[in-house]
């Protein structure tokens, strides 16, 4: 309905309130949205798409993540029982 408040505190109450605050993020918007301006026009202007790095694609896989987390100690433990089964004598 037209001329009805909204319900809660409005943005410019809290402008009002908070006037260092919202300076300090509108100094951060700025700065932000220059530097992404400096950083997409300094990017290179090659078609071909950023290699991903070997260690993020390991780490963003979370099955992998999952198969190394269990074979790993698995092949652990297996090697260390097979060296203190070697390490026990012989009987006569």
């Amino acid at each position: 309905m037209p001329g009805e408040r909204p319900i809660g505190p409005s943005l410019t109450y809290i402008k009002s309130f908070f006037p260092s605050l919202t300076n300090l993020l509108q100094g951060v918007l700025v700065r932000a949205e220059q530097a992404g301006v400096r950083a997409r026009s300094s990017a290179p202007k090659s078609s071909r798409e950023e290699r991903i790095p070997t260690m993020q694609r390991i780490l963003d896989n979370p099955f992998l993540l999952l198969f190394l987390g269990v074979v790993v100690p698995a092949v652990l433990y297996i090697l260390w029982g097979v060296m203190e089964i070697v390490q026990i004598p012989i009987a006569k």
